[in-house]
């Protein structure tokens, strides 16, 4: 199961996974596709992204699971997500899963850079390349090892490196250079 959730808008980059899964089936992947998110006013909604997945011939492989209130329930048998946004600052939902023991596949976006080192704790793709995600994740469904591996380091890194101690300590360090 691959998933994504987010703010649906275009710069969230729904439709680059949607693209890169269609490849997938093209190449006879087994996989389903789990969507989760929220509309935004002004922007497009599900009805645009279920008529993008009929267009890319991938509905069929969809569960639209709607607005995300627990994170818990929504990442149980996921075993890939994706963050194929366009722009992407940090990236709390990169956290998020590395706290769930998923695989995270990213853009190589500011969020997905800070966060992840490539091919240790998750893996990143060319941004709004659908191509280099479609790779990316048929890497991942070929070589089942690597998964293991990832997810074990992503799930130290968060201990490590995102832990309220650490963070908390950090913002401390913030607050006395400005104070």
């Amino acid at each position: 199961t691959i998933a994504m959730y987010g703010r649906i808008e275009p710069r969230k980059g729904f439709d680059i996974l949607i693209k890169a899964c269609e490849i997938l089936a093209h190449k006879n992947y087994t996989f389903k596709l789990k969507l989760g998110g929220f509309e935004v006013k002004g922007s497009y909604g599900w009805d645009t992204i279920k008529e993008f997945a009929r267009n890319h011939n991938i509905y069929d492989k969809c569960e639209f699971f709607g607005v995300v209130k627990d994170k818990k329930s929504f990442f149980e048998n996921v075993d890939i997500f994706c963050v194929p946004s366009r722009e992407e600052p940090f990236g709390l939902v990169i956290l998020e899963s590395f706290l769930h023991s998923t695989l995270v596949v990213s853009s190589n976006t500011d969020g997905g850079n800070l966060i992840i080192n490539h091919g240790e704790d998750g893996i990143l793709f060319s941004n709004e390349n659908h191509e280099d995600l479609s790779e990316k994740l048929i890497q991942i469904l070929e070589n089942p090892s690597l998964h293991k591996n990832i997810t074990k380091n992503a799930f130290s890194k968060l201990a490590k490196d995102f832990s309220f101690d650490i963070l908390s300590k950090e913002m401390s360090k913030i607050l006395q250079k400005i104070t």
